[in-house]
């Protein structure tokens, strides 16, 4: 007997996750494909998040080399003006400074992404002058109006001691390293006695051509005489054009430029402080190589000195020091008076500072037998190769001449109004003839080479560099990265008008805070820091009308204005 509710049932039911039919076509079927069906969910997901990112990436480059194009082509018809072979491009000076907290790189590939296409392009000649510490662009705008200050007094120029740190760092730096390859090639004499191995080395070595130290200075005094009668003489000839310019990247650079100009015009000539050299280093910038080197542990940490007890005086009882060999322990004696005579007595070992040498110096270094030898003093048998090599440091900026708070008191040069007098003749005789050819631009008596060089008294045009770090600020960062056109075209009109010569007089009132928004940006511990170490970033900017009188400033376009607008 059969069931009639089983006989009623379907004898087949299709599987609950079925996929459905796609699109077939008869054409496609003899091609191998069978069926067209939609991505799933999940890779619809997957491919709308990879679309959209690589879209906005490649339509905000896209739009970034358009507006870079665009202000290119505005001020291409200064390029396309022929030169003489006698006659010398316009100059602008390029301030660079790293941002808070991160390297020179950033900065450099801003300058060479937005400003220097334009410059380029203008056919303009530029020099970027960068700095690794703070207190540099401050320190080489200062001392350039000292040096002309000290031209018009009649007075021998001073070289930078900027300058002079860097050769007799890198002099020190030299011989070090001299006497490692010293000492590791006399170990390897040692180690290798082989007849055959030396005089391997005897001739592959090249001799070395002996120096006569008079021959030499007599070469350098007359190779000295010759190139200054020849940079006269071309000067003579050549054509310059005086209309420079300076260009100050970012918030930190028009600052310390800032700072450069009170302290050449209101401060000395000569340092206050000649016998003090204890340059206080300022909060300096990170550097990648050091970096580098410090992540894969080449770097080791420093050991800090603890201070010297010999500074503690006691008035109960006379202190005696004896230093033990090692000179990091020394033990502390009390002289006691008794009837016998004097009693040392032991009280306590406490640790104090090592023999201190100079960290701007070779310091040495200890030897197989743990006694600390120079390397200059030490024989190649004595070397360690496992020793540790204390690193040659740069001295720090030198301080300034006059601080902020001294600048109302100070007396203004006298100089000062006859220099940018001469500037300003010069400047407004380009101006005016812009649009002529180079060969009917008539420079002024007195310009030359001393436009061109002295660069402070050229107006200024301040171009933003936004650079934000830290993990919380994530969002603002990735929108940012989507909208670098804006950075193109805000960084493109500024330099536009830096290359016409757009200028207006300096306004006390808003001038000093350019770019101030920037300031938001820097990270906040980099900031504390920089208050606690006397950074001279993240003090108020503080100006003086004589000084700023007659400054001028590139005038850039209304916001939300461009030059192709």
């Amino acid at each position: 007997m059969t069931d009639k509710t089983d006989a009623s049932k379907p004898t087949s039911e299709p599987p609950k996750n079925a996929k459905k039919p796609g699109y077939t076509n008869p054409a496609l079927r003899a091609m191998g494909i069978r069926q067209l069906r939609l991505p799933s969910r999940n890779w619809m997901i997957f491919w709308a998040v990879v679309g959209g990112i690589t879209g906005g990436i490649y339509y905000d480059r896209q739009k970034r080399k358009q507006v870079r194009q665009g202000y290119k082509d505005a001020v291409s018809y200064l390029g396309e003006r022929p030169l003489g072979g006698l006659e010398i491009p316009r100059k602008v000076t390029v301030f660079v400074a790293p941002p808070p907290g991160d390297y020179l790189d950033h900065v450099l590939t801003h300058f060479r992404a937005y400003i220097k296409p334009i410059l380029t392009a203008a056919a303009l000649d530029y020099e970027v002058k960068q700095e690794n510490r703070q207190g540099e662009i401050r320190y080489v705008v200062a001392e350039g109006i000292r040096n002309f200050r000290r031209e018009q007094a009649g007075l021998p120029k001073v070289p930078s001691r900027l300058m002079i740190d860097e050769e007799e760092y890198n002099k020190e730096v030299a011989e070090q390293n001299a006497e490692l390859e010293r000492l590791k090639a006399g170990q390897e004499k040692h180690k290798n006695p082989n007849p055959t191995f030396q005089a391997f080395n005897s001739l592959t070595k090249k001799p070395e051509a002996e120096e006569k130290p008079e021959e030499m200075m007599s070469l350098s005094v007359a190779g000295t005489i010759a190139q200054e009668q020849l940079d006269k003489e071309l000067a003579s000839k050549l054509s310059f054009d005086p209309e420079s310019g300076v260009i100050c990247v970012g918030r930190g650079a028009y600052k310390e430029y800032l700072q450069g100009l009170h302290e050449g015009w209101l401060g000395p000539l000569e340092d206050p402080r000649p016998d003090d050299d204890s340059r206080k280093a300022f909060e300096e910038f990170p550097d990648r190589e050091r970096d580098e080197d410090d992540a894969l542990g080449l770097i080791k940490p420093e050991t800090v000195p603890v201070q010297d007890i010999s500074s503690v005086t006691s008035p109960v009882a006379d202190i005696s020091e004896t230093t033990s060999e090692s000179g990091n322990v020394s033990t502390v004696t009390d002289v006691v008076s008794t009837p016998a005579g004097p009693e040392d007595v032991v009280t306590e070992s406490v640790p104090v500072a090592p023999i201190v040498y100079s960290e701007f110096k070779a310091q040495p270094v200890l030897t197989k037998d743990g006694q600390k030898k120079l390397l200059k003093d030490m024989q190649p048998s004595e070397f360690d190769p496992k020793c540790d090599i204390p690193t040659i440091k740069k001295k720090p900026v030198p301080k300034p001449y006059i601080t902020p708070a001294e600048y109302s008191e100070a007396e203004l040069s006298k100089y000062y109004a006859s220099g940018f007098e001469n500037a300003s003749t010069a400047h407004s005789t380009v101006s005016s003839n812009i649009n002529q050819q180079p060969n009917d631009l008539v420079s002024p008596a007195g310009s030359g080479t001393a436009f061109v060089e002295q660069f402070f008294f050229s107006p200024i045009a301040v171009i933003p560099h936004r650079h934000i770090m830290g993990f919380m600020n994530t969002p603002l960062r990735i929108a940012r990265y989507f909208n670098k056109r804006a950075v193109a075209d805000e960084v493109g009109a500024a330099t536009v008008v830096a290359v016409t010569g757009d200028t207006r007089p300096f306004n006390m009132r808003t001038d000093p805070d350019l770019l101030v928004s920037e300031e938001y940006d820097w990270p906040a511990k980099w900031v504390k820091k920089g208050q606690d170490n006397g950074s001279e970033w993240v003090q108020p900017v503080v100006v003086d009308q004589r000084v700023m009188e007659k400054v001028k400033v590139y005038e850039p376009k209304g916001e939300g204005e461009s030059e192709l607008k």
